[in-house]
């Protein structure tokens, strides 16, 4: 199968795949929207700014079709239930949250794999509790936001109280999806409608609040404590968070791995095949030695 055909297929009917994988359970509990597929070594997937637990739609079976248990929730506030105050949106805040939720399910430790704000979480998460990181996965992701990113990022979300949310849509997703999305006939507009459909989709209140704590939070004085082992991976076209961005924060890690994947940033469905690759080897060569 192409690359391309891969996007088609997959983002076209993630939503279906993910709701028939095996062995997935879907949970709302105080604790969050959470979703637990298959079996074996436990991964927390983390999600990034405007995105709840579905983003992994495409990716998530292929990692549990590699034997892993993968648990993917909401977000602080996300969610068509959830309730919060933006004084509450914080890295820090979201990353207790992931906390509490390993803790809810009885795991001491997980793989933790953080996509684009998701990254900033997980780091945060191997600060406060290192002992619950197996290993450390973060993908398109910074320490330290770029007055461009935080510009882009708060006027994006400014714009969500504006705009419908089909046009929103369509103005952010040229920073996320590649050529290859775009040259494929159709693939864009049931993109845009999945997500105005999502009932689980982000207010602009939301976005506003996550814009807000993306550019308050800042890792880059710390990273070299991070002792957990930490695999950096990033689309090669990625336009949101350059590469760069990513080779810095290996840089800062001792011993870390650096991996340029293909897609850009949305490499978590246009890559889903090579990085669920990438995930399970690393995962296997940093095994949880008592998983529950």
């Amino acid at each position: 199968m192409t690359r391309r055909s891969i996007i088609h297929t997959g983002l076209a009917a993630a939503a279906a795949a993910a709701a028939a994988a095996t062995g997935s359970t879907t949970a709302r509990a105080a604790i969050s929207a959470h979703r637990i597929e298959g079996q074996g070594e436990p991964v927390l997937l983390i999600a990034g700014y405007s995105c709840d637990l579905s983003v992994w739609d495409v990716v998530s079976p292929l990692i549990v079709a590699k034997g892993f248990r993968v648990i993917r929730f909401n977000n602080l506030g996300v969610g068509s239930n959830a309730r919060f105050s933006s004084s509450d949106i914080t890295i820090r805040s979201m990353a207790q949250q992931a906390a509490e939720l390993l803790s809810a399910l009885r795991l001491p430790a997980a793989h933790i794999v953080g996509h684009s704000m998701g990254g900033q979480i997980a780091q945060e998460l191997a600060f406060a509790a290192p002992e619950r990181v197996g290993s450390l996965t973060l993908l398109s992701t910074w320490a330290s936001p770029s007055r461009r990113l935080i510009a882009l990022l708060t006027e994006m979300s400014t714009l969500a109280d504006k705009i419908s949310p089909e046009a929103w849509q369509r103005s952010f997703l040229p920073w996320v999806l590649t050529d290859a999305a775009y040259a494929t006939p159709g693939l864009i507009d049931q993109i845009v409608q999945a997500n105005v459909a999502n009932l689980d989709r982000l207010s602009a209140a939301l976005l506003q609040a996550q814009a807000a704590a993306i550019g308050a939070s800042d890792t880059s004085s710390r990273l070299s404590e991070l002792k957990r082992p930490t695999l950096v991976a990033v689309g090669e076209q990625d336009v949101l968070t350059p590469p760069g961005y990513s080779q810095a924060v290996t840089r800062a890690i001792d011993g870390s791995e650096f991996a340029l994947l293909p897609g850009g940033h949305g490499l978590i469905a246009e890559a889903a095949p090579q990085l669920a690759d990438r995930l399970a080897a690393f995962h296997r060569e940093h095994s949880i030695p008592q998983h529950g």
